[in-house]
C-alpha cells in the first residue's frame, strides 16, 4: 500500500473560495476510438465489450490484478470491461508496464495503454506514470492498485468517446506554466514541461510566456534535511490569474535520499506531475465556474 512515513500529501488550497471534496489515500509524491471494420462480422464497440488482458512487464500477481481492477474503474464510466476474453472478436485495452528504482523504497511505474482494435491495430494509446511503494507494487497491493486504476478510468473513457465529428471541444482555461525555482539539476526545467504534458490531456490549452493565458502556475521546489541520508521534498503549484491574484495552490511533498534529485529528474518529473495535476484542473474548474465534473454550476 502507499507507505506512510514517505507517503505524498497532496493539499489544496484555495485562497478566494471554499471547495469541500474527498482526498484519495496518500501516494509518493503522491484520446480517439475507431471500429475497425471486420467483413461480414458484427463487431460490438470498445465500450460495449473491452478486454483488458494482464499488464506486461509487472512482477508476479501484479499484472493481473491491476488488469481486473482497471476493468472495475472502468465500469464506473459505463464501458463493460472485463478480463476474460471470450469469443468473437474484441476490442482490448492492453497495458506494458515498466518500473525504475528511484530510492530503495520506492519506484516509478510508467503504465504504457494502447487501445487496440479486433483487427489488431492500435487506434489510440496513452501513458500513464506512477511513484509507488516498491514492495507495494511486487506484492501486488490491491490500495495502491485500485489507486492506479482510479486515475487511469477517466483518460480511458476519453480514448472510447471521440468527439463528434467537426465539434470542437472549447479548452478548460489558457495557462502559462513557469520554470520551476528552487529545483536543483534539471528540475527547473523537466517539471514544468512535465505539468505542461499533464495539463494537456485534462482539455488546459498550455500557452507559451508570451501568449495570452488566463493563469499563470508557478511552482517552487524547498528542500529540507531530515537526516544525514534523506530530504523532505516540498513542491508548491500556485494558480494565479493574469491580474496577479492568486487563486489556489497544491503542495505535494516525500522524502527523498540525500543527492537523488542534483541530476536529471527522469521519470520522478512525470510521477510528480501526475499526482499534482488533478488538484489543479480541480482549482480551474472551481475558478472558471465549473464542477469537478466539468459542467456549468
Amino acid at each position: 500500500m502507499p507507505l506512510s512515513a514517505t507517503a505524498l500529501r497532496v493539499v489544496l488550497v484555495f485562497v478566494a473560495l471554499s471547495v469541500a471534496a474527498c482526498q484519495s489515500p496518500p501516494r509518493p509524491f503522491a484520446p480517439r476510438a475507431k471500429l475497425g471494420p471486420l467483413s461480414r462480422v458484427m463487431t460490438p464497440g470498445p465500450r460495449a465489450v473491452l478486454v483488458v488482458p494482464a499488464v506486461a512487464g509487472a512482477p508476479g500477481a501484479t499484472g493481473r490484478v491491476l488488469a481486473a481492477r482497471v476493468a472495475v474503474a472502468l465500469r464506473d464510466f459505463d464501458i463493460g470491461a472485463t478480463t476474460l476474453a471470450g469469443t468473437g472478436p474484441r476490442y482490448r485495452l492492453v497495458g506494458e508496464a515498466e518500473a525504475r528504482p528511484v530510492s530503495d523504497r520506492h519506484e516509478v511505474v510508467t503504465l504504457r495503454w494502447r487501445l487496440v482494435d479486433p483487427s489488431g491495430a492500435v487506434v489510440d494509446a496513452v501513458e500513464q506514470t506512477e511513484a509507488v511503494g516498491r514492495r507495494a507494487w511486487r506484492e501486488a497491493d490491491p490500495d495502491t492498485l485500485d489507486e492506479i486504476a482510479r486515475r487511469l478510468g477517466p483518460r480511458a473513457a476519453r480514448m472510447l468517446s471521440p468527439p463528434a465529428p467537426g465539434s470542437v471541444r472549447p479548452p478548460l482555461a489558457r495557462v502559462t506554466v513557469s520554470p520551476v525555482d528552487g529545483a536543483p539539476g534539471d528540475g527547473r526545467t523537466a517539471l514544468a514541461r512535465a505539468l505542461r504534458e499533464a495539463l494537456g490531456r485534462y482539455n488546459v490549452e498550455v500557452v507559451g510566456d508570451g501568449g495570452a493565458g488566463d493563469f499563470v502556475v508557478a511552482g517552487r521546489v524547498r528542500i529540507e534535511p531530515r537526516g544525514p541520508e534523506r530530504r523532505l521534498v516540498r513542491i508548491e503549484w500556485r494558480v494565479i490569474r493574469a491580474d496577479g491574484r492568486r487563486v489556489g495552490t497544491v503542495s505535494q511533498e516525500n522524502l527523498m535520499p540525500a543527492g537523488s534529485l542534483d541530476g536529471a529528474w527522469g521519470p520522478i518529473a512525470p510521477a510528480i506531475a501526475e499526482n499534482g495535476v488533478e488538484g489543479l484542473v480541480q482549482i480551474l474548474r472551481t475558478v472558471g465556474g465549473l464542477g469537478s465534473d466539468g459542467r456549468s454550476q
